[in-house]
């Protein structure tokens, strides 16, 4: 049996165990994923425990930056948006930022959007941001301090920083063909909090995306679903990012895997709100298929 893990202040919000060991039952390979929640002052040490256990292994808020300085190789994307979510255990240690290339499968299954709003500019929000442009579309990009992203405005063209605030988000709302919520306002984090906006701005049409893992219904899904054209919860995305992270470490084809993880009993919930096939309207019967309690902190 060989280990996979998250490394991470909080591992409350992720769904990363559930996805990954779903993929090893299914696939019946012998890997098992862990996530850690691990204090900063203790992030060294199992940084380097893990990686003399493991496979590979994630990375979560707040060590997604922290942890470049004991890499030995950074993909291009990680290079760009200054973070890596992913460490590949290969005689050396090298850095991936795979969400960036996760939210592009998904670009490709959303037709042709032109323009994307992207909510939030930590290390998650650049990386979609990356995968929006690459993809060739316009990019608004939100930020509480604004002046920490305006540098990629120097670097990328079609991108544009804003306030995430209301007032000055009414102006990309209603041009934006899709609305991302890349930050944590609504986890279990912070389950009542949602993105400051006004929905009703929305495009009609729009699609709405929120990263949020768990829950799978969230604010932000609530109230864009009373406007947007389709909403997709976070299961949407991380099925592609746990597709990329699985063949990397394993060596499965993604194809393979993504196939696998289409067979979960969470694809019901991609979309909300939550069809009424769904018994109950909620991703808590996804958990009861699977036999297993997702209630506790992980």
């Amino acid at each position: 049996m060989r280990l996979l893990g998250l490394l991470a202040g909080d591992t409350r919000a992720y769904r990363l165990a559930e996805a990954f060991n779903f993929l090893a039952k299914s696939l019946k390979r012998e890997f098992y994923y862990q996530e850690f929640a691990v204090s900063p002052e203790f992030f060294k040490e199992a940084f380097w425990g893990l990686r003399a256990l493991s496979a590979g292994f994630n990375l979560g808020a707040p060590y997604r930056r922290a942890a470049l300085q004991f890499l030995d190789w950074l993909s291009e994307d990680a290079r760009v948006v200054g973070s890596a979510d992913t460490v590949e255990v290969n005689g050396e240690l090298r850095g991936h930022a795979l969400l960036c290339a996760a939210f592009g499968d998904l670009l490709g299954e959303l037709g042709s959007p032109r323009v994307a709003l992207v909510l939030g500019a930590g290390a998650t929000g650049l990386s979609v941001a990356l995968a929006c442009l690459r993809r060739g579309l316009r990019v608004h990009l939100a930020s509480r301090s604004p002046s920490r992203a305006r540098p990629f405005e120097l670097v990328f063209e079609n991108l544009r920083v804003w306030p995430l605030d209301p007032k000055s988000l009414a102006e990309p709302l209603g041009e934006a063909e899709l609305v991302v919520n890349a930050t944590p306002l609504g986890s279990v984090r912070y389950p009542h909090a949602k993105v400051p906006l006004r929905y009703d701005l929305l495009k009609p049409g729009s699609v709405a995306v929120d990263l949020v893992q768990r829950p799978l219904e969230t604010p932000f899904l609530e109230a864009a679903s009373r406007f947007a054209g389709r909403c997709l919860t976070g299961f949407a995305t991380l099925r592609h990012f746990a597709a990329r992270a699985w063949a990397l470490w394993t060596g499965d084809r993604r194809e393979r895997a993504l196939g696998a993880l289409d067979k979960s009993p969470l694809v019901k919930y991609i979309y909300y709100p939550f069809g009424s096939e769904t018994p109950g309207g909620s991703d808590h019967e996804a958990e009861a298929a699977q036999g297993q309690d997702n209630s506790r902190a992980d």
